[in-house]
């Protein structure tokens, strides 16, 4: 199973999204973003609450334009209400994190946005290096036990 993450954002700020996306995809993660992840007539309610509860990392885009975006806001609202890792990254200054996540330490991409987008991608390819090590423990013990099962036979 691939490492799945969740990008939430304002489409006002699609460019930073459009960075982020290519720079998780290429850690191996799964990387759902709604622009592109939502086939036209496809419910969006719905599909993005599935995929938010589906994933392994939520990662929530804060500017301005998320600041004011209704979606976003619900969207945190599920991530921390399925106790979700978190990550903020703060794209504007000077900007408040919203009540839920304030006191989740972000990744602020206004002073050095290469730097905080690389230190991001290093954080997600860490979690997918975990999750793949895990995938294997667990196929290689259910093969293990399968052996075991069918050498008594």
């Amino acid at each position: 199973m691939a490492f799945k993450v969740f990008v939430s954002y304002s489409t006002k700020d699609m460019e930073m999204v459009k960075l982020i996306e290519k720079d998780m995809k290429s850690t191996g993660a799964s990387v759902f973003v709604a622009e592109n992840s939502i086939l036209p007539g496809s419910p969006l309610s719905s599909t993005i609450k599935e995929n938010i509860i589906s994933s392994d990392l939520f990662i929530v885009l804060w500017s301005k334009n998320s600041k004011e975006s209704q979606w976003v806001s619900q969207e945190i609202g599920i991530a921390h209400s399925t106790d979700k890792l978190i990550i903020p990254v703060v794209l504007d200054e000077n900007i408040m994190l919203p009540a839920f996540i304030k006191d989740i330490k972000y990744i602020s991409t206004f002073e050095n946005r290469d730097k905080a987008i690389e230190k991001l991608r290093q954080i997600v390819f860490d979690h997918v290096k975990k999750n793949d090590n895990n995938n294997i423990l667990f196929w290689g013990g259910i093969i293990v036990a399968m052996l075991l099962l069918f050498n008594k036979e």
